[in-house]
């Protein structure tokens, strides 16, 4: 908090597979993952703008830059002894500074490997926390709070994965994770970090469906 020009971060961790940072205050995102031995990459260097246009030439002309909220990386090379560096900075006196931070590994949940199973139904809903109360006389009191995504994936899974699956949400029934539904750009909006619940149930032969619920944190 209250941090000016350059806030960074170095995470001394072991075998990981991957990583996602959100909620940016800055201008600029920069992220080095490396064998803590050996100082060998374990996956591309990250140097990006945190401010985009948007897709189209006259919002690239004219249109304000738009903030970006989210990082992710897949496909770390796995290394017992792995230091990471994130690091955000700003050219202007503003505050800067990364709201979450998380490590560990991807975990895909679909019919082919390494492809997402979630289908058409999935939906986001924003979460407003902020307090409102009308008065008497017709105005109303209110005070800014928090607002969280929340997601509901519905997923289809190989019946052969389903063990699987629900022991890994057995296990992180109590830790708030990364989830992300689609790595095509126009399904942006359907990721978040929350509490993961769901349920589970067999189709037929070949299909187990799983709706996904994710309880976003602010």
């Amino acid at each position: 908090v209250g941090r000016k020009t350059s806030a960074k971060y170095v995470i001394a961790t072991k075998f990981i597979g991957g990583l996602e940072v959100r909620n940016f205050a800055g201008q600029r995102l920069k992220i080095t993952v490396r064998d803590a031995t050996t100082n060998e990459d374990l996956t591309p260097s990250v140097d990006r703008t945190l401010r985009t246009s948007r897709p189209s030439l006259w919002q690239y002309l004219f249109g304000t830059k738009v903030q970006i909220s989210a990082h992710r990386i897949e496909g770390i090379l796995l290394r017992p002894k792995v230091i990471i560096t994130i690091e955000v900075t700003s050219d202007t006196t503003d505050d800067v500074g990364i709201g979450y931070i998380s490590i560990g590994s991807w975990i895909t949940l679909g019919i082919e490997e390494g492809m997402s199973g979630t289908i058409y139904g999935a939906k986001a809903d924003l979460v407003n926390f902020t307090f409102r109360e009308d008065t008497p006389e017709g105005g109303f009191i209110q005070v800014p709070r928090g607002s969280t995504t929340s997601l509901t994936l519905p997923v289809v899974i190989k019946p052969g994965d389903a063990n699987r699956m629900w022991a890994a949400i057995q296990q992180l029934k109590d830790t708030p994770v990364s989830v992300y539904a689609s790595k095509q750009e126009k399904f942006r909006y359907l990721s978040t970090v929350g509490f993961v619940s769901s349920d589970l149930a067999p189709e037929n032969l070949a299909v187990t469906k799983a709706n996904i619920f994710v309880k976003g944190v602010v």
